[in-house]
């Protein structure tokens, strides 16, 4: 099926290449309260998000659920053994380091550590989210990114390094499931990044709808291995 919209069309004709199974095993690694924030975010898109503008429904499209026919024709469930904490002991500690490099080399190694412990349990996942509390965006994110999106496919890092991002992935090239980085601004909407940290405040956070679209759109392609839409090509090309 054709549609000008890979959401409306998603919501009409389901996933381009459909995932065979049933369950998308979602991870989540970060601190308690952005795990807590990223179970009630999956909760609430169960029952779906208005669009943000009635006066132009595909322009922000609702989204329209998990439940029945949802567009993605699976459900999305974060498994109890699957939702790491870092304590905020260590959280802390990574904060205090007043060494860049240093801080930036303990953040992705515990992160990494809760990572691996994961692929090792019984409850390994298809796809883990890694939810960036507010405190380690600050110390650990680059100052010169250029945030202008929620997701990280939208942010491009800046010159300084070291780069976390960089750094996380590579080391993530190791587990057996792939990983999907998330601020806390994009779980919690009341949670602030710092000026400092976005650079620009052009940076805004998406709709709930928006946010459910482009995230869960991400998640089905990282952990089903299935493309969930395509651009057709332009005459010509």
């Amino acid at each position: 099926m054709n549609h000008p919209d890979p959401r409306l069309g998603l919501f009409e004709a389901g996933p381009l290449q459909a995932f065979a199974g049933d369950v998308i095993k979602v991870g989540v690694v970060g601190s308690a309260k952005t795990i807590e924030d990223t179970r009630k975010f999956f909760d609430a898109a169960k029952g779906g998000f208005e669009g943000m503008s009635e006066k132009h429904p595909n322009l922000h499209p609702a989204f329209p659920g998990l439940t029945n026919q949802n567009p993605y024709r699976c459900r999305f469930e974060i498994e109890e053994g699957a939702a790491l904490a870092l304590s905020q002991a260590r959280i802390e500690k990574i904060t205090k380091e007043p060494n860049h490099q240093k801080a930036v080399e303990l953040a992705v190694g515990e992160i990494m550590d809760q990572l691996r412990a994961m692929d090792e349990s019984g409850d390994r996942p298809h796809v883990a989210i890694v939810a960036l509390p507010v405190a380690l965006i600050e110390r650990v994110w680059n100052a010169k990114v250029d945030s202008k999106g929620s997701l990280e496919k939208d942010d491009s890092s800046g010159s300084d390094a070291p780069n976390f991002r960089g750094m996380l992935k590579a080391k993530a090239m190791g587990i057996s499931f792939p990983i999907q980085i998330v601020w806390e601004d994009v779980v919690d909407a009341r949670a602030k990044i710092p000026r400092k940290v976005k650079e620009t405040s052009a940076r805004k956070i998406q709709d709930p709808a928006g946010i459910a679209w482009n995230l869960l759109s991400t998640l089905y392609y990282k952990g089903s291995g299935r493309i969930p839409w395509r651009r057709m090509p332009r005459e010509g090309e």
